[in-house]
């Protein structure tokens, strides 16, 4: 994302209004991500730094609540004061490229040009872990399954590193070093459901690693044109959407890697894509499907 500002909106069927600016960071902002039932939001940028703001700072007729109660931390804090709209703000040695939400709402992973992997602790406001996978090689992009299961970490250097999660008395441990790629990995993705793994690359293919079976590799999907940015996994994990800079979005099915659909229609290279669906009771599959893409700028 190329800013250094965010602007939240709210909205209806039909429209989105801004309702509110947040300030703060002095470089590109990298990732933007939401607290599960949307109290804050976490931003990570190049100019170094991981922050948290109150989503209910600054917003129309809404008091500023003690964010304190809304990461239900032991030590209270003082009620968030409208000039200063961050309540955390993790520093790191270099850019921060990738972030990502611990799936206990209470950590936020992120890695940065120095090739480091923190994992800061939202109630003491401190580093609890800190992984140096590959020292100096830039960390692009970060992923934790949903059961916390996995974390992985993708490099410049076309490795994926991951690790198991913290045990009672030991911190993450790595369990796979993967060359997943020969050019840059651009983008890495757990599935919801835990069983997949999707890497993007610079080489122009998406690699898929089988993840309920020591990450064996289980694919490769062809047909992008230019490099391909970012995945995303349907919540049944059976299908996944690509962004890629030859100006399609693609949409994949993982048991056979074939694609079902070319989605085209930007002028430049897309740089994101999401996915918004959710299972039906009992039905096995993923119902009412929706997709967006996102390019540089248009």
């Amino acid at each position: 994302m190329i800013a250094a500002s965010c602007k939240a909106f709210t909205h209806d069927r039909y429209t989105f209004v801004q309702i509110a600016k947040f300030e703060g960071h002095k470089n590109n902002i990298t990732h933007v991500g939401f607290h599960r039932a949307g109290k804050w939001m976490y931003t990570s940028s190049e100019d170094g730094t991981v922050k948290v703001w109150d989503m209910r700072c600054g917003l129309p007729r809404r008091p500023a609540l003690q964010f304190a109660h809304a990461l239900r931390c032991e030590t209270p804090l003082i009620a968030v004061h409208r000039a200063k709209k961050y309540q955390r703000d993790f520093k790191h040695p270099g850019p921060v490229n990738a972030a990502a939400l611990h799936p206990n709402q209470g950590e936020i992973i992120a890695g940065d040009t120095r090739g480091n992997v923190c994992v800061w602790d939202l109630g003491t406001a401190k580093l609890s872990t800190a992984l140096r996978p590959e020292p100096d090689v830039p960390v692009q992009a970060l992923s934790i399954a949903e059961d916390n299961s996995a974390l992985a970490a993708a490099t410049n250097s076309g490795t994926v590193y991951v690790w198991a999660p913290p045990g009672d008395a030991a911190g993450y441990t790595p369990v796979h070093q993967l060359q997943a790629h020969r050019s840059y990995v651009l983008s890495v993705k757990l599935s919801p459901d835990g069983t997949h793994m999707a890497t993007c690359s610079a080489d122009k293919t998406v690699k898929l690693w089988d993840a309920a079976h020591d990450f064996a590799p289980s694919g490769t999907l062809t047909g992008h044109s230019s490099w391909v940015w970012d995945a995303n996994f349907t919540v049944d994990g059976q299908y996944l959407v690509t962004a890629s800079s030859d100006k399609t979005a693609k949409l994949w099915e993982v048991a056979t890697c074939e694609c079902v659909h070319t989605y085209s229609g930007h002028s430049l290279g897309l740089q994101a894509a999401a996915l918004a669906d959710e299972m039906s009771p009992g039905e096995g599959g993923s119902r009412g499907v929706s997709m967006a893409s996102a390019a540089a700028s248009e």
